[in-house]
């Protein structure tokens, strides 16, 4: 008996292999494949992110001008040619970006567990960046920032930054918010592929306010 699907790709959910292991929630399941190598098959999820923003073409503003530069350029991305280039000019934090104003932070419910990711890029060396999401209540008061893990970065490589946190009571909004590392004069990092979806972790991206449908595992008899 083999396992076939139509892609590979990440996804996690309680359920078990066929030789009967139990795979627990937020953990990746694999199945053993014709060929010996794992497949993965790809979840459902929608991008809360709009569409734009999402691909760091509008609703971004450097979190502090006088630190670091922002500005959204369509020569350089990863899903796309879109990214949001934040530059350092003064020595000290990168301040990368916020998403400026209501009309570009996304609705949430309170109690909820939500995700929020992106894909950062950078030229220098030994640098670090973090995502946070900010949670508004509905008169827009500002209920906490929540930071995800300080993620080390690979110079000339792109890298998933998140964050994972449960909106807290009154929560109405949650904003966007990315950093990086102390960083010296002209060193630059690009932004891009902004997700924020109601899951404990982070799926594969996908292009702000539509959805993923789910994949399924097919059997068949390979003789």
């Amino acid at each position: 008996m083999g396992v076939a699907t139509s892609r590979s790709s990440s996804a996690c959910w309680r359920g078990w292999l066929q030789n009967g292991t139990l795979i627990n929630t937020n953990l990746p399941r694999f199945e053993a494949g014709r060929f010996g190598q794992g497949v993965m098959v790809e979840e459902g999820t929608t991008n809360l992110v709009a569409e734009m923003m999402s691909q760091a073409r509008s609703g971004l503003a450097s979190n502090d001008a006088a630190f670091s530069t922002l500005t959204l350029v369509s020569d350089f991305g990863r899903s796309s040619n879109f990214s949001a280039l934040s530059e350092q000019v003064t020595v000290g934090s990168n301040q990368g970006f916020f998403a400026s104003g209501e009309a570009n932070w996304q609705s949430v419910t309170a109690g909820l567990v939500y995700t929020a990711s992106c894909w950062v890029f950078t030229n220098a060396v030994g640098r670090s960046a973090t995502l946070a999401i900010i949670y508004r209540d509905a008169v827009n008061a500002n209920l906490g920032r929540f930071s995800g893990a300080t993620t080390p970065l690979v110079a000339g490589t792109w890298t998933r930054i998140t964050a994972t946190v449960t909106a807290p009571a009154n929560a109405v909004r949650a904003q966007f918010v990315a950093t990086a590392s102390r960083s010296e004069i002209g060193e630059r990092f690009w932004f891009t592929d902004l997700q924020l979806e109601q899951r404990p972790y982070a799926t594969s991206w996908q292009l702000g306010g539509t959805s993923r449908a789910a994949e399924k595992l097919t059997y068949r008899d390979w003789e």
